[in-house]
């Protein structure tokens, strides 16, 4: 019973930290700014949704997957770097993601949504290296299939945390006002940015100790 409760709060609080979903609310915030509240939970939905099933593969499939591909973790943390520059960037000069238009024109097409919802905040900022990292870790603590299982059970459980924490931005919203969340939305960009160099960096330093 105690090595269950080991296990359960081990994992949980591994992939709490390290997709956290407390500190990334601001972010889904400054990212759907431009969109209306259904379009919002839309994105909230996805970016669980999508985080959960990469996590799950990379879970079920990790090792085969980068072993087939030749891909090393290094790589994987400096490509999605660049990614989270990218999205930061775009932050950064207009407040709100490249791809916000006017609700009448999201309520028409949902492909921005999706083009939020999975990149940038699924992958890489949420299921991103570092995510991945931890779960395939995680595999290798617990080899059995009742701890896959059991792994699997807990990544989804911190999904719908983030869910649901998401759904909540929207109180938040409101409460500060346009003019905060703007100033918000920019200084998201620019902790996006930063964050995303320091998973370049990492990337670099962890290739560099190859030589």
């Amino acid at each position: 019973m105690e090595n269950m409760q080991l296990f359960a709060t081990t994992v949980f609080m591994g992939f709490f930290a390290i997709m956290n979903p407390i500190g990334n609310t601001p972010v889904f915030i400054a990212m759907t700014s431009g969109f209306d509240n259904n379009s919002r939970r839309q994105i909230a939905l996805k970016t669980a949704v999508t985080s959960f099933l990469v996590v799950t593969i990379f879970i079920l499939l990790g090792n085969a997957i980068f072993s087939a591909f030749d891909i090393t973790l290094p790589a994987f943390r400096i490509t999605g770097g660049l990614l989270i520059v990218h999205a930061g960037f775009e932050l950064l000069a207009t407040g709100g993601a490249k791809s916000h238009t006017p609700v009448k024109e999201i309520d028409r097409s949902d492909k921005s949504l999706n083009e939020i919802a999975i990149s940038p905040l699924a992958i890489p900022l949420i299921a991103g290296p570092g995510t991945i990292a931890t779960a395939i870790n995680f595999t290798g603590l617990y080899p059995s299939w009742k701890g896959t299982i059991g792994i699997i059970i807990l990544l989804f459980l911190v999904c719908g945390l983030l869910y649901v924490l998401f759904l909540w931005s929207d109180k938040l919203v409101k409460f500060l006002g346009k003019d905060v969340m703007n100033v918000t939305s920019r200084l998201m960009g620019l902790i996006i940015a930063v964050m995303g160099v320091q998973m370049v960096i990492s990337g670099i330093r962890e290739v560099l100790k190859t030589f």
